[in-house]
Formats: structure tokens, sequence, C-alpha cells
């Protein structure tokens, strides 16, 4: 029922191994974007130059 690309949903949560994720979803609560171990990669990106996913 949504749009992929608008982070709202969390269907594409991926696990973070390594590195930054830049949050841009709105899925997440600011405590769980802290964590830095996951992320919704439809919209957020990485910080650094190095993201590594758990695919």
């Amino acid at each position: 029922p949504v749009s992929c690309e608008q982070g709202i949903c969390g269907t594409c949560i991926t696990r973070v191994l390594e590195g930054e994720p830049d949050h841009r979803d709105l899925y997440f609560t600011d405590e769980e974007k802290a964590a830095n171990d996951q992320f919704t990669p439809c919209c957020s990106r990485a910080k650094g130059k190095l993201l590594v996913l758990d695919l």
C-alpha cells in the first residue's frame, strides 16, 4: 500500500555490519537510528565511504 523509497514501511530493513548509515527514513525511532545496526536502503545512504551490509 506504500511506494518504495519513502522509508515508511520497513520492508527493506537491512542489517549494517560496518560503517555509519545516513538515516533518511521515517520508520526507525531516534534510538534505533543511533544504534546504527540496521537501515532502510530504499532512501538512506552511507555517511562515509564504506557501508557493509548483510545481504
